[in-house]
C-alpha cells in the first residue's frame, strides 16, 4: 500500500468518525434545548429515530469509502446521507427552536461541502435546503408557522450563519484546489522518486553483475560488453530514449577501432577513428570524461550514421596506470540526458573497465612470456644436445673406434701402437675440453668465484681452443665495482650470446668485447668484423618472436634496466651495445665522454590492446 493510499484511508476514517460525533452532538443538543413542557418520552423517541436514520447514513458512507469498486460513487452517497440527516432531525423536531434547526442543517451542509468539490458543494447546499423545507412542510406540527413567527427574531442570525457557511464553502474549495494541485505534484514526485529508486536498484544490481563478470573473465570482448551494458542502463532514464554506446580501442598503428558496440548501424561497424580531434581527442588528452550536446558537429562521431539525432554525448577515457587503452562513448537522443550522477557512475565504469583491460593485457603478456620461456628452454635443450652430439659425442665415438683397432695394430704393426695410443689420448683430452666448454657454457664457475672479467677471459680462451675463434676482452676494472652482483651473470650470458652469434653466423676473424664506464653507466660493446646483416629485417620480426637470439639479448638487458642497441649492415660487421645505469657514486678513473645511445623504439614499446584476440577466461 502506497503512502498516498494510506493518507486517503485515514482521511475517510476521520470523516466517518466526525459524522458519528456530529450525530451524537445534534441529538444531545436537541434534548438539552427542547422545552420541558413536551412529553419527555415522545421527545426521546423522536430524537432516537432521527439519530438512527443519521447513523445508518453514516454507516453507508463508511462502507462505501472502504469498497474500492464503488469509490467513485462516494459523493452521491454522502449527498443522500446528509439530506436524510437534515430531513430526519427537522421532521421529528419541527417544533423546536428554529435557530437550532438552522444550525443542524448548516453544519451538515458545511461538513459535506468540506469533503467535496465546487459542483457537489452547490448541489449539497440546494439539496439540503430542499430537504430542510420539505421536512418542515410535511412535519406533524406547523413548522412553517413556527418559523414565520420567529423569522423576525432569528432572520439576522440565520442570514449570518448562511453567509458564513457560503464563505467557508468558497474558502474550502479554493484551499482544496490548491491542496489538490499540491497532492498531484507530490504524487508525481513520489512516482519519480520511485522510478529513480528502481533505476538505482537496477544499476546496483548491474554493477554487481559487472564486477562478477570482470572478476571471472580475462577476455577483452566480455569486459567491454559488460561495460557497455551497465553504461547503457545508467544513461537510460526513459524508455523513449535511443541510446548508442561504443567501445573504441587503440591499435598498434595508433588508430582506434570499434571493439564493441550497442545501437550502431551495420555500415558503421568498419569505421575507424584517429582520435586527433573532437570529443574523443579531448577525452584522451585531458584524461577526464567529456560531455557535449553537439555530437553532430563532431569531426569524427558526426560521420557515424547512428549518431544522427543524438543530442547528448559522453566520452570516457579508459586509462589505468598511465596507459590509455581507448574510450567509451555513450550517446542519447534526449536533451541533457546525462547528469552529474550519470557522469560519476560512468566514470567509475570506465576506471573498472580500464583496470580489467590492464589485467587482461598483463595476463596475455604473462602467457606469451611463459610460452616464450618454454620455447627458449626447448631451444636451449636442443642447442645443448646438438653441441654434445656435434663435438664431444663424435670425439668420444672416434676414441671408442680407435680403441677397438688397438688389438689389430698390436698384431700387425706393433711398432705403431704407441703412436696410436698417443693419438687416442689426444682425442680423449680434446673430448674432455669440449665437455668442459659445454659445462662452462651452462654455468662458468669463475663467474661466481673470480668475477665477470675472469669469466669473460676464460670464455675467450675456450672459444680459441674449442672453435679456433679469436676473441679479445678489454674491461675497465671499475665495471665490476659499480655493477650489482646479479647483473654480472646477466651480462656474461648476453656477451656469450652475442659472441656465439658472431662465431656461428658472421664468419668473423675477430670478436672484440669492451667494457667501460661512461656518464654514470656501464657500457658493454661486442664488435665483430664479420659479414653483418640487415637489422631492419630482424626488427620487423621482433614482435613475432622470430629471432630468439636477438630477443634473449634485448630482454637480458631489460632485466638489469639496461638499454640494448644493435648496429649492423651487410659487409660491415656488427656491434652490440648495452648500457646499464649506475646507482650511486662512480669510482674515480678515466671515463669516456661519449653520449649515451638512444633507446630503441622496440625496447620502449609497451604492449597495449592487441585487437579482437582474447586470452580466454
Amino acid at each position: 500500500m502506497s503512502s498516498l493510499t494510506r493518507i486517503q484511508l485515514s482521511k475517510n476514517r476521520a470523516y466517518v468518525a466526525v459524522r458519528v460525533v456530529m450525530v451524537i452532538g445534534f441529538s444531545l443538543a436537541i434534548y438539552a434545548l427542547q422545552p420541558r413542557t413536551i412529553d419527555s418520552f415522545a421527545s426521546v423517541q423522536d430524537i432516537a429515530i432521527a439519530g438512527i436514520v443519521a447513523l445508518l447514513g453514516t454507516l453507508i458512507v463508511g462502507i462505501t469509502v472502504l469498497i474500492k469498486p464503488i469509490k467513485p460513487y462516494v459523493p452521491f452517497v454522502v449527498l443522500a446521507a446528509d439530506w436524510a440527516l437534515i430531513a430526519a432531525y427537522v421532521y421529528t423536531n419541527a417544533e423546536l427552536n428554529p435557530l437550532l434547526l438552522f444550525a443542524i442543517a448548516g453544519i451538515t451542509i458545511a461538513s459535506g461541502t468540506l469533503r467535496m468539490g465546487a459542483v457537489f458543494s452547490v448541489i449539497e447546499t440546494i439539496g439540503g435546503s430542499i430537504a430542510f423545507f420539505a421536512a418542515l412542510y410535511f412535519a406533524p406540527t406547523d413548522g412553517f408557522g413556527i418559523i414565520k413567527d420567529s423569522l423576525s427574531t432569528y432572520a439576522p442570525g440565520a442570514t449570518l450563519m448562511l453567509v458564513m457557511t457560503l464563505l467557508a464553502i468558497l474558502w474550502h474549495n479554493s484551499l482544496n484546489e490548491e491542496n489538490s494541485v499540491a497532492r498531484q505534484q507530490i504524487q508525481v514526485e513520489v512516482e519519480e522518486s520511485r522510478t529513480r529508486l528502481d533505476n538505482m536498484r537496477g544499476r546496483a544490481k548491474a554493477f554487481s553483475e559487472m564486477a562478477t563478470r570482470l572478476n571471472e573473465t580475462l577476455s577483452y570482448d566480455r569486459i567491454l560488453d559488460a561495460a557497455l551494458d551497465v553504461g547503457r542502463l545508467s544513461v537510460r532514464d526513459d524508455e523513449q530514449q535511443r541510446i548508442v554506446s561504443i567501445a573504441l580501442m587503440i591499435e598498434d598503428d595508433d588508430k582506434m577501432v570499434i571493439a564493441s558496440e550497442r545501437g550502431l548501424h551495420h555500415r558503421d561497424l568498419n569505421h575507424s577513428f584517429t582520435g586527433y580531434s573532437g570529443i574523443i581527442a579531448q577525452a584522451l588528452d585531458e584524461g577526464v570524461p567529456i560531455l557535449t550536446n553537439s555530437s553532430k558537429s563532431d569531426p569524427e562521431l558526426g560521420k557515424i550514421h547512428a549518431f544522427d539525432g543524438i543530442q547528448t554525448t559522453l566520452c570516457i577515457p579508459l586509462r589505468a596506470h598511465y596507459e590509455t587503452y581507448g574510450v567509451l562513448v555513450f550517446g542519447s537522443t534526449a536533451q541533457n540526458a546525462i547528469h552529474e550522477d550519470h557522469i560519476d557512475t560512468l566514470e567509475a565504469i570506465g576506471v573498472q573497465t580500464a583496470i580489467a583491460l590492464r589485467n587482461a593485457v598483463l595476463y596475455s603478456n604473462l602467457r606469451e612470456e611463459k610460452e616464450r620461456i618454454i620455447q627458449i628452454e626447448a631451444n636451449s635443450r636442443q642447442a645443448l644436445v646438438r653441441d654434445l652430439h656435434d663435438i664431444p659425442t663424435q670425439t668420444i665415438s672416434a676414441v671408442a673406434m680407435h680403441l677397438s683397432t688397438l688389438p689389430i695394430i698390436s698384431e700387425r704393426k706393433p711398432e705403431t701402437l704407441l703412436d696410436e695410443i698417443e693419438n687416442i689420448r689426444q682425442m680423449a683430452l680434446r673430448a674432455t675440453e669440449e665437455i668442459r666448454h659445454v659445462m662452462f657454457t651452462l654455468r662458468p664457475l669463475a663467474l661466481e668465484t673470480q668475477g665477470l672479467t675472469t669469466a669473460l677471459n676464460q670464455l675467450a680462451e675456450k672459444m680459441e681452443k674449442t672453435y679456433k675463434q679469436p676473441m679479445q676482452i678489454k674491461v675497465d676494472p671499475r665495471v665490476e665495482q659499480v655493477l650489482k652482483k646479479d647483473a654480472h651473470g646477466t651480462l656474461f650470458y648476453l656477451i656469450e650470446e652475442a659472441a656465439n652469434n658472431a662465431r656461428k653466423y658472421a664468419q668473423a676473424s675477430m670478436i672484440l668485447v669492451r667494457g667501460t664506464v661512461e656518464n654514470k653507466a656501464v657500457v658493454i660493446r661486442i664488435r665483430d668484423n664479420g659479414k653483418g646483416f640487415d637489422t631492419g629485417a630482424v626488427d620487423s620480426n621482433y614482435e613475432s618472436r622470430g629471432s630468439f637470439g636477438m630477443v634473449n639479448m634485448r630482454e637480458r638487458a631489460e632485466l638489469i634496466n639496461g638499454m640494448f642497441d644493435l648496429q649492423s649492415a651487410p659487409g660491415k660487421g656488427t656491434q652490440v651495445t648495452v648500457r646499464v645505469p649506475i646507482e650511486g657514486k662512480v669510482p674515480a678513473g678515466k671515463t669516456s665522454g661519449r653520449a649515451p645511445a638512444q633507446k630503441s623504439r622496440n625496447a620502449l614499446r609497451k604492449k597495449q590492446y592487441s585487437g579482437p584476440l582474447s586470452p580466454g577466461t
